[in-house]
């Protein structure tokens, strides 16, 4: 979103409103915030700093926002009457006079059902149904708020998906010196399962392919190369 910086964890979104003027107080702040909308404006001049249809849903009722106190000034920071100044964490980075007269926002995503669909269903790839979607490698990932348990298994299937994918790529780099020529071919059990019969996979993938059968020398070296082997 042009308008906004924000981060966010397995619950919420933290955001800063760039737009607002700093010396704008709180009470002339007008934020709305519904289940799949928010809006920030001018109260007076209806000057509308960030506004538009939220990617996915939030829960508008537990959501806050608040200006950020200026030091240098007499005017205590205002905020929702739901707020507690200490639920959210500060995750922009800088020094705290430039945040002084900031408008910040939490918006507490809708539940998800996370061990069913993954944790990386509860994450937005974009703030704004009009935004791009954003790449994995562009956002952090904040677990610090998920289940322990939810945590640690998520954890071990990340390590195994990089792990697969370290042993693919050392696959493939066999073939090549084995003089393979490997080929993008559909993988019919996955099509069947997954419904999606556009999906293709290396030949070296897929059973009674060409490359299938390569043999990797010491997979535990592979791993261990790569920085994926549990406990190296």
């Amino acid at each position: 979103a042009a308008g906004a910086r924000w981060t966010q964890s397995v619950d919420r979104i933290e955001l800063r409103v760039l737009r607002k003027p700093r010396g704008v107080a709180a009470a002339d702040c007008d934020v709305v915030v519904r289940g799949d909308y928010f809006k920030a404006a001018h109260r007076a001049t209806g000057d509308v700093w960030l506004e538009g249809q939220l990617a996915r849903r939030v829960v508008a009722s537990q959501s806050l926002w608040w200006v950020v106190a200026d030091e240098a000034s007499s005017e205590p920071s205002a905020q929702t009457a739901a707020a507690d100044a200490s639920a959210a964490s500060s995750s922009f980075g800088g020094r705290p006079e430039e945040d002084a007269g900031a408008l910040r926002v939490v918006l507490y995503k809708a539940p998800t059902t996370l061990l069913r669909a993954g944790v990386h269903d509860a994450h937005w790839t974009r703030l704004f149904d009009a935004d791009d979607d954003l790449e994995a490698d562009d956002m952090d990932h904040d677990r610090t708020d998920l289940d322990p348990d939810l945590r640690r298994r998520l954890k071990l299937r990340d390590l195994k998906a990089s792990q697969d994918a370290a042993l693919e790529l050392a696959k493939r780099e066999q073939c090549e010196a084995d003089g393979l020529a490997w080929t993008w071919v559909g993988d019919a059990e996955h099509r069947r399962r997954e419904g999606d019969d556009t999906f293709i996979e290396p030949s070296y993938n897929v059973p009674g392919q060409l490359g299938y059968d390569t043999a990797i020398a010491d997979r535990d070296l592979v791993l261990r190369e790569a920085g994926k082997l549990a406990g190296a």
